[in-house]
């Protein structure tokens, strides 16, 4: 694109989860421009420091992959929740320098712990523990 073809016509930069830019920008020559009203910011509009964490954005998700439980039916788990977790013993210590701790009470008392972080290809990366 551009005059001089100065301009890269690649989205897969802009690509975070699926989704062009976080859903919270547009992707033009190649980088994300993110939505000047909205709260966020970074290489990909990825960024938002004013946000609920992750921990409670991912703890409907994390109910219904993990244990089938929750208030996200099977469908909606299927098209809310854009990650695979994985279920373990025991958190590893050599969890992702990115990755947030969570512990949330479920629907049964219970305490779920969960880590969830970038990993490769800067995918979300869930570990439950069981």
């Amino acid at each position: 694109q551009g005059d001089a073809c100065q301009c890269s016509t690649r989205t897969d930069t802009c690509m975070v989860d699926g989704k062009v830019c976080n859903g919270q920008g547009r992707c033009e020559c190649g980088k994300c421009i993110c939505d000047p009203d909205g709260p966020y910011s970074g290489e990909r509009c990825d960024n938002c420091p004013t946000c609920p964490g992750n921990c409670v954005a991912n703890q409907a998700c994390v109910q219904c992959l993990a244990f089938q439980t929750g208030r996200l039916s099977s469908e909606q788990c299927a098209e809310q929740c854009p990650f695979n977790v994985t279920v373990v013993e025991t958190l590893p210590d050599d969890v992702m320098s990115s990755a947030e701790e969570c512990r949330f009470h479920d629907d049964d008392g219970c305490i779920v712990t969960f880590t969830d972080g970038r990993g490769q290809e800067d995918a979300l990366e869930v570990t439950v523990k069981r």
